[in-house]
């Protein structure tokens, strides 16, 4: 851990939004400070530095320095998705205002620029305009000065010294707007200004400096719509939602989720992408496990986030295909490809985590949650038993198995079923999931539903809480600070 400039070693550094994840769920269940601090300095860090668009919003793929100064532009949806559900968790813990700046920033910029009108997703912007690195997103010192002050500030030299441009340029001549040796809160006391008018001042300038980067050739898109990618900005978008309460995020996850079923699911057969070509979509390829795991993944959430049943039996539903078509019986683990597949000379198996999470890995969390909510013991136990077939390489190889080492937390640290159940069922949801609570399984509604440890919850007249563990509630209550004591 860089505990100067965050992330991991020295350059090129990645955002790796899964081992950030895991070590906030193990502050959480183990109180331990220097795992909150290792996440909250690189996402720090991350916010100051180049590789997040300071104008438009949104992250580029990686840096190429060890101070998140100079990414290598492209900017992928899979990291963007990834990052609005680490800062929105993140937020959760800590309830920095700046991490829900971020959120809003880069899920304005996935809306703006990589979304189609029917609501799916597109898969990046290229690094390149012009056949050169960079070029739309960095500017002149004369360029920068001219187009803020033009927006009417009177803080232009002020703003460019935040931003940390030189006048013959910061990067290959040119300047990267980044946050070197500053954060906002400090650069605003060392000037003594009022933190409110500069987050004003920020707002104007930064929307003159976008208006004016529109009008430049604009890096190249890749328009194909990727399932896995989309299913990890659904997810994105429902923890969001659960963090900040914003509607118009379930919204488009909603959006999302519809986009994929009408263009890309068939009975349970999932294509892999979805690529428009003279106003006319087609669908191609069979889909892979990340595909189905990471769609399973996304309706847990769904699930989580409005309490539509169809939305946890859909993913039942995907998780039944997976194992009759994936499911490698020698090795208790999952395929890559599918058994009707194309026929290869071996079939593969997605193990370790990196920049997007292992197939087998979201698999396996997927059904050690399904098999707690439909009672599956089985499905749990393969859960149990995948997590065991990884766990030297875990315990070795750590940051590569960061999503199965929050399996490992929620198999080893109590899981809570929470309950809730009436017709403020709604109300109290968003307050509890207002909580960081990586260890808890909400389900519920206005009834009981078909959940089996739904039956018998329901009490006229009131919303009840039930805090459950293994199937065991506690006695009920009704306010969200009796049933956070209780766990």
């Amino acid at each position: 851990m860089d505990y100067r400039w965050g992330g991991r070693g020295q350059s090129p550094k990645f955002p790796m939004p899964v081992g950030w994840e895991y070590l906030l769920q193990y502050h959480k269940q183990s109180s331990e400070d220097k795992a909150l601090k290792a996440v909250t300095i690189t996402l720090d860090k991350m916010t100051n530095g180049g590789i997040y668009d300071q104008v438009g919003g949104g992250f580029s793929r990686y840096s190429v320095d060890g101070k998140w100064k100079a990414p290598h532009f492209e900017k992928m949806l899979y990291d963007n998705g990834q990052l609005v559900s680490l800062y929105s968790n993140a937020y959760k813990v800590t309830k920095n205002p700046e991490y829900k700046r971020i959120v809003e920033e880069t899920i304005d910029f996935l809306k703006r620029e990589l979304m189609h009108q029917a609501g799916g997703f597109y898969s990046s912007l290229d690094a390149d305009s012009e056949g050169e690195e960079g070029k739309f997103y960095v500017w002149t010192y004369e360029e920068f000065i001219e187009t803020v002050t033009k927006a009417g500030s009177k803080k232009s030299e002020l703003l460019a010294e935040y931003y940390n441009l030189e006048k013959n340029g910061n990067w290959e001549g040119h300047n990267i707007l980044w946050l070197k040796n500053h954060t906002k809160t400090e650069f605003v006391q060392d000037n003594k200004l009022d933190l409110q008018e500069w987050n004003n001042e920020l707002a104007v300038a930064n929307k003159a400096l976008l208006q004016k980067r529109a009008e430049r050739i604009r890096p190249g898109l890749d328009d194909k719509i990727l399932v896995s990618w989309n299913a990890l900005m659904i997810k994105g978008l429902c923890d969001a939602y659960q963090a900040f309460g914003e509607e118009r995020y379930l919204k488009l996850a909603t959006a999302n989720v519809s986009f994929i079923e009408n263009n890309l699911l068939i009975d349970s057969t999932l294509n892999r992408n979805y690529k428009y070509t003279k106003g006319k979509g087609k669908a191609s390829i069979t889909g892979f496990l990340d595909d189905y795991a990471l769609l399973i993944e996304a309706y847990i959430s769904l699930y989580q986030s409005t309490m539509k049943e169809e939305y946890l039996f859909e993913a039942k539903k995907l998780s039944l295909y997976v194992f009759d078509n994936f499911f490698d019986s020698k090795t208790g683990m999952f395929f890559y490809t599918p058994t009707n597949g194309e026929k290869l000379i071996a079939r593969k198996l997605e193990i370790t985590d990196n920049v997007i999470p292992a197939s087998n890995s979201v698999m396996a969390k997927n059904l050690f949650i399904l098999g707690d909510y439909f009672e599956l013991g089985k499905w749990k136990e393969t859960a149990k038993q995948m997590l065991h077939n990884t766990s030297e390489n875990l315990i070795s190889h750590g940051p590569y198995y960061a999503n199965w080492a929050q399996l490992m937390l929620l198999q080893t640290k109590p899981v809570y079923e929470v309950a809730i159940v009436g017709d403020n069922y709604e109300e109290v949801l968003k307050q509890m999931q207002q909580h960081y609570l990586p260890n808890v399984l909400y389900l519920g509604g206005k009834i009981e539903g078909k959940l089996p440890l739904l039956e018998f919850k329901l009490q006229k007249g009131q919303t009840t809480i039930y805090v459950c563990s293994g199937g065991v509630c506690k006695q009920p209550v009704t306010s969200v600070e009796e049933a956070l004591k209780m766990m």
